[in-house]
């Protein structure tokens, strides 16, 4: 993995919006957290009306159980954060407004 300081260079000459960095930045924090696991380091947030709503990162070796990529961590965030909020999961994952991973 790189260090902290090659990840800012390359968030940089992506030319995001400081908006997106710092959803970036979480993601690649979630990344670090699951290298550290000996885990494939990746991370992931999904963002609805500006606010994540899900976060995660890969759990597959640590929890022996193969459909726990950050991705699918998260997935099963946004549904249970529908369910608590009675929204329609179906029309959350068509609006949702930021997917880094």
């Amino acid at each position: 993995m790189t260090d902290s300081n090659s990840i800012d260079e390359t968030v940089n000459e992506v030319k995001l919006t400081e908006y997106q960095k710092k959803f970036v930045e979480l993601a690649f924090k979630y990344a670090k957290e699951a290298l550290a696991k000996l885990e494939v380091p990746v991370g992931c947030i999904f963002v609805y009306n500006e606010n994540i709503i899900a976060e995660g990162r890969n759990e597959v070796n640590e929890t022996r159980n193969a459909t726990r990529h950050a991705e699918m961590v998260c997935i099963d965030q946004v549904i249970n954060y529908c369910n608590d909020r009675k929204l329609d999961y179906k029309q959350v994952f068509k609006d949702l407004v930021e997917r880094l991973s």
